[in-house]
């Protein structure tokens, strides 16, 4: 796989969020690196806000965003089927919302000519054409960087810390103002 430092224009690097863990009947294949995930179990802590989301390596979508893909003639991915699951806390933060049917998409293409590819270190490479399908899908909380000029990985993580700043800011402002979710209770007490 390619290193993330060479330039792909018209790719985007991709950092989804994360809605949840591995669950323990996920099994791996560790004599590749990374490791191929043979069977994935996702364990949702919440409902995703995006249509595509991750738990490294794996990158996840919404069974509707991986028919848009398909129709659309993508390169560069194949898909394997995911058992789903709701984690104890799912309930207090996403109340009754059914999960949605989920696919793992597997990511078979190269960087900068596929319209999905991974670099070496599991970072995520979409054409503008995958891209666009995904926003027209509802993908708009993953970070998406240019890939003709690619990010440092610093550079990358402040991005979240500041994501993650300013969610932390909002909840914050909530509460001060006596208006904070339900599920938010019991955690903002302590």
């Amino acid at each position: 796989m390619p290193r993330s430092a060479q330039s792909y224009p018209g790719y985007f690097f991709l950092v989804p969020e994360v809605y949840g863990q591995m669950g323990p009947a996920t099994k791996f294949d560790h004599r590749k690196q990374p490791p191929v995930v043979e069977r994935l179990e996702y364990v949702f802590d919440s409902f995703p806000a995006d249509p595509m989301f991750t738990t490294s390596p794996c990158y996840l979508a919404f069974a509707s965003l991986v028919k848009a893909f398909e129709q659309s003639k993508l390169s560069g991915f194949s898909t394997a089927p995911v058992t789903v699951k709701k984690a104890d806390q799912y309930h207090l933060i996403s109340g009754r919302k059914r999960l949605p049917e989920t696919k793992m998409l597997v990511i078979t293409g190269i960087a900068g000519r596929d319209d999905f590819g991974l670099l070496y270190d599991c970072k995520l490479v979409l054409s503008s054409a995958a891209l666009a399908i995904a926003k027209q899908h509802g993908l708009s909380r993953c970070r998406c960087y240019d890939a003709t000029i690619p990010p440092t990985r610093d550079a990358i993580t402040r991005d979240v810390w500041k994501d993650a700043q300013k969610f932390a800011d909002e909840v914050k402002e909530k509460r001060k103002n006596g208006r904070r979710a339900s599920w938010l209770g019991d955690l903002l007490k302590q």
